[in-house]
């Protein structure tokens, strides 16, 4: 009787096809982990690439166009999978001295728009008015009072005259004011007004409204705050020798910043129409002025007590000289 060939029994040549196909399995499975460990390499380091060129850029402009007398000066990065958390301390400069004045989170993705997802300072206001009948604002961080600026050709109860108070304070401080305008004035006639190498100017509030939304906060029912601009609000630009000359460069400056700055801001129709603005205000090729920021003690504010255009003064921050 002829016996059957055992089933379970294999023969070299399916042992080989067998031991043939374990290697390929394998093979293609270390490729697979492989091509998939080198995809997400390329994705994590195309997406740090990205984040780390948008927060690069970011921090050129960031700071730079709003906010009186407020400068980047430290950062603190918090590196995500597929964002980057930038934690931005402001200071403002007074003489050798910087005081903390607002710290932001701003999230930076590798996809999508960069927002600002923590705000820290905030603003304290305080209850009782002035003699002046006005609200004082005072910043969170460092109890400092934040100053404020007032529109030319608009009229209101009372226009505060700090600095009749800034130049009889204690000699040794050092004294943030803003200084408001009773007309638009181009960077050139400023430095005709408080001179070519005035250190004591620390930054330009640009004129960036327009003749309607003039009229219509003059018409406006609101309280006198309401026309008023807070200096942490205002849009201008800073002046830092050597960087932002205290010159007639400043103008190509800010509308250099400023188209930059627009790119990163999220309501961006609103900056477009203030860029526009600002544009539409320029005078004989300058962008035009309605205040400025000046520091210095009491005996170097004393020089702005008799400047003709100046229509306000308000006191914001002040410290002690070290």
């Amino acid at each position: 009787m002829t016996q059957l060939p055992n089933e379970n029994h294999n023969t070299p040549f399916q042992q080989m096809i067998k031991r043939s196909r374990r290697k390929y399995i394998i093979i293609t499975i270390l490729l697979s982990l492989f091509s998939a460990a080198l995809l997400i390499y390329s994705i994590i380091t195309g997406s740090r690439f990205i984040i780390e060129e948008k927060r690069d850029n970011y921090k050129e402009m960031y700071g730079v166009v709003q906010g009186a007398n407020v400068t980047s000066y430290s950062e603190r990065y918090n590196y995500n999978l597929f964002s980057i958390d930038v934690i931005t301390t402001y200071h403002k400069q007074l003489g050798d001295q910087y005081i903390v004045w607002d710290k932001t989170t701003t999230s930076i993705p590798a996809v999508g728009e960069i927002k600002m997802i923590d705000n820290e300072s905030g603003l304290i206001n305080i209850d009782a008015k002035t003699s002046e009948k006005r609200n004082i604002k005072h910043n969170n961080f460092s109890n400092q009072k934040v100053a404020s600026f007032y529109y030319p050709n608009i009229s209101y109860e009372t226009l505060p005259k700090d600095l009749d108070k800034a130049v009889k304070m204690d000699p040794n401080k050092i004294i943030e004011v803003a200084l408001s305008f009773n007309r638009p004035i181009t960077i050139t006639k400023l430095i005709e007004a408080f001179g070519e190498q005035n250190k004591t100017v620390k930054w330009l509030w640009v004129n960036n409204v327009s003749n309607s939304e003039l009229k219509q906060l003059e018409e406006g029912n609101n309280g006198g705050d309401s026309k008023t601009v807070s200096a942490t609000d205002a849009y201008g630009v800073r002046v830092n020798f050597p960087t932002y000359p205290y010159s007639e460069e400043i103008s190509d400056i800010h509308l250099g910043e400023f188209s930059n700055y627009l790119i990163y801001k999220k309501d961006e129709k609103e900056l477009e129409k203030i860029f526009e603005t600002t544009k539409h205000n320029m005078k004989n090729g300058e962008i035009t002025l309605n205040g400025a920021i000046v520091t210095g003690t009491p005996k170097e504010l004393e020089k702005y007590k008799n400047v003709p255009f100046i229509r306000s003064s308000v006191i914001g921050a002040a410290i002690e000289q070290n």
